[in-house]
């Protein structure tokens, strides 16, 4: 994988990432937003209802000065009106304008930064609470990879474990047949001068004569001949064979 196919794809993350974590943003702020603007109307109905019934500005308050019987704080004098017959002119009369309260006002104005500055908590705590199971900048064939690599190095170590603990095996020794099985005395004979000679494997020897005998690496000697039994040395072991009687 290129290095720039993983920066988009890493930018891609992040994007996702984002606006999963708006949108709950949004939908506090629109919320927020509405809760308030259903206080202010349930507030402003109340107030009408009371300036209907004639009950808001009963007395003059003193000084001159009208107090909000709407801003937080303020004691809102009650002073029933003594029941009298409305004349023709009250009748008609419209309700009196109401101002809205400074504090209202301010508190309308500064809304929209309250209402952005808990967005902003929400998706902070929404950050906080999500939690990945994977770095979103490395793509799923990437684990894939990393995993293939883990699982080889793992089964190169064990190899070489194996390996350093092989001990091989011993080789045996070929086990060498014994000399007198492959020695073939056929007889004896004597010569015009006195002498013994003996026939051995197909060849007539005499003493201190030497022969190799088949499948074996070294010589054998023949040492001392008598009128039965010829005596051998295969490899400083001494051995005889004796002629049969039958």
């Amino acid at each position: 994988m290129s290095e720039g196919e993983s920066r988009r794809k890493g930018g891609l993350g992040w994007l996702i990432l984002v606006a999963a974590l708006a949108v709950p943003g949004f939908l506090f702020y629109n919320w927020s937003r509405s809760m308030k603007a259903e206080h202010e109307h349930a507030l402003t109905g109340k107030a009408m209802g009371r300036a209907a019934q004639g009950a808001l500005f009963a007395t003059p308050p003193s000084g001159g000065r009208l107090v909000n019987p709407i801003a937080r704080g303020t004691a809102v004098p009650v002073v029933r009106a003594p029941m009298s017959t409305p004349t023709p002119a009250a009748k008609t009369m419209s309700p009196p304008a109401i101002s809205r309260p400074v504090s209202a006002s301010v508190a309308t104005a500064t809304a929209p930064a309250a209402a952005v500055k808990a967005a902003a908590s929400a998706v902070a705590l929404s950050s906080a609470a999500v939690t990945l199971s994977r770095d979103p900048l490395v793509s799923p064939l990437d684990l894939v990879r990393q995993r293939e690599a883990a699982a080889e190095r793992e089964r190169q170590r064990l190899a070489a474990l194996a390996a350093s603990r092989y001990v091989p095996p011993r080789r045996k020794r070929p086990v060498e047949r014994k000399i007198e099985m492959d020695v073939d005395l056929q007889g004896v004979v004597t010569t015009p001068d006195g002498s013994a000679r003996a026939i051995v494997n197909n060849e007539t020897l005499s003493k201190g004569d030497s022969f190799q005998a088949p499948g074996h690496s070294g010589r054998v000697s023949v040492v001392e001949i008598t009128s039965d039994t010829v005596w051998f040395v295969y490899k400083k072991r001494r051995f005889k064979k004796v002629i049969s009687s039958e």
